[in-house]
Formats: C-alpha cells, structure tokens, sequence
C-alpha cells in the first residue's frame, strides 16, 4: 500500500483503541484445487471456492479439499461466492456482473449488471450508436438488466474488503489489505472485535463462517481456518 493511501486510511479509520482486538491461531488446512481462490461459502454439502485463475467453482470436502464437484462458470476473474440452497451466486469482478449458476452444472441461470457495470454497459452502447452502429449489453440482457445492491451499508474497517460471514447475528467482514477481520454490529454498524492476523500467516482473499470456524483462503492457493 502507498504511503499516502495508508494516511488517508488511517484517517478514515474509526478509533481502534477502543476496538477489542485479538490475534489468532491460523491452520493451514489444504491447497486449493485451483490456482487462485478468491470467494468461499460453507454449505453442509461442502465449501464452495471459487477460482479467479480459471472461473471454475468447487465444491470440497472440509476435512481433506477432496473436490466433490468441479464446475466450469461464465466469471470473469471472480471473487466472491455465496449458494443460495439451490444455485450459487457468484460476484464477476472484471466483467462489473453478479451471476447465479446452476449448482450442479454451472451452466448461467441469470446475469445482473452491478450499479458501475449498468453505467459502463450504457455508456458503450452511447458509443457505438454514435458511431451509427449497434452495442448492445453483452448476451443480450438489456430487457432484464438490473441494479444490484441493498438499501442499507455499514463501514467497512479498511479499504478493502474481500469476504463476508454471519456470526449468529454478527457480521464478519475481512479486510485484505490490513490481513484482519471486522465484527459488526449490522444495526448500528459499529466495529466491536477485531482480529489481526500475524505477519507470517497467509493473507484473506475470501471468508466464511460455519459452526465456529471462520474459513478463509489465500489467492496463492491455501485454504485456513481458525477457531471463533
């Protein structure tokens, strides 16, 4: 991180003396079966990891990273993955798109623009009329283009958030640049724990809570875990 980025972070940061913080002890579980991981969801059938390197979308076991299911997705560099009881969703980070996909396929069930992708789409297809020609959103989803996002926020601990996961009624959120995690209150959106990983462990690109394990993944390929 620059410099200047990390005053301005500094500045933006809430008051972290008054923030419980913890370390933590983390276990290096298994590797990967893609190159580059970056979105994981526990589910009772397995944990979902999602590869940047490849757009593939795994199902593995817990206890050993024995795929279970390998599926080939339309992500573009992905970094996020979340199952919905029937398909998974997957946040398409180079292509501004969240994707649902058949959770025993892959095959693309709907597409939906993010509020920056919407305005890039039109903005492209501004330019190509200009020009007298035809740009059209990509696979033809103008008729069902949407806006996705909530109506409510809470702030973010750093700048750089990279995974999400419900405590009971907490929520988990990482930070990848300052290797730590952030406990909010979703209500109120105050931080009340923090826990900082240390300078040796792998570094979070991707999180997800089940039974009082926090799971999370490094985008070299190593998937942790720590006890709550």
């Amino acid at each position: 991180m620059l410099r200047r980025s990390f005053l301005a972070l500094a500045a933006a940061a809430p008051a972290w003396e008054k923030i419980k913080t913890r370390g933590a002890r983390v276990e290096k579980v298994f590797d990967s079966p893609g190159p580059k991981p970056n979105g994981l969801q526990a589910t009772d059938e397995g944990l979902w990891i999602l590869d940047q390197g490849n757009n593939h979308a795994y199902l593995v076991s817990f206890e050993d990273g024995r795929v279970l299911r390998d599926l080939h997705t339309d992500s573009g560099r992905g970094s996020g993955i979340t199952f919905d009881g029937e398909a998974i969703w997957i946040g398409s980070t180079y292509n501004r798109k969240i994707i649902r996909s058949d959770a025993k396929t892959g095959e693309t069930l709907a597409e939906f623009y993010t509020a920056d992708g919407n305005r890039r789409a039109r903005a492209r297809m501004a330019r190509g009329k200009a020009l007298g020609g035809c740009a059209p959103l990509a696979n033809d989803l103008s008729h069902r283009t949407e806006v996705v996002g909530g109506r409510a926020s809470v702030p973010d601990g750093g700048n750089r958030p990279h995974g999400i996961g419900w405590e009971g009624r907490w929520l988990w959120c990482t930070d990848s640049n300052l290797n730590a995690f952030f406990k909010h209150d979703p209500d109120s959106g105050e931080i009340i724990q923090k826990i900082q990983l240390g300078d040796s462990d792998p570094l979070p690109h991707g999180m997800s809570i089940r039974e009082r394990t926090m799971w999370y993944c490094d985008d070299i390929g190593i998937v942790c875990r720590l006890k709550m």
